[in-house]
């Protein structure tokens, strides 16, 4: 009736979130890239640029959040989807409230 679908293995999951990891690092660096390229390029911004800065700011922080959980495994164990949440939620509003303070 249901077409049976495959489970990971632990070797496919640790694959995928080795990828996820990697790509959420390539995130954060390709934003911080686009923060400091929107910076330079404006010498007075206004403040809805002021806005677009900090909200950059933020998605970099977060996605850089995001991996970090996965970096730092305890016995083997890849943390859930939730410590990664966590760690994607703090970073960006860490990096809001240094963003009011920079920008």
């Amino acid at each position: 009736m249901f077409p049976i679908v495959p489970l990971l293995t632990s070797m496919d999951r640790k694959r995928a979130n080795q990828i996820e990891r990697y790509v959420l690092v390539a995130v954060g660096a390709s934003l911080l890239l686009l923060l400091v390229v929107l910076v330079r390029n404006n010498a007075q911004p206004t403040l809805a640029q002021k806005g677009i800065f900090r909200l950059v700011l933020m998605l970099a922080a977060g996605a850089f959040g995001g991996a970090l959980p996965g970096l730092f495994a305890a016995d083997g164990r890849q943390p859930g989807s939730m410590a990664k949440a966590l760690g994607f939620v703090g970073l960006a509003l860490a990096a809001r409230f240094i963003a009011r303070w920079l920008f």
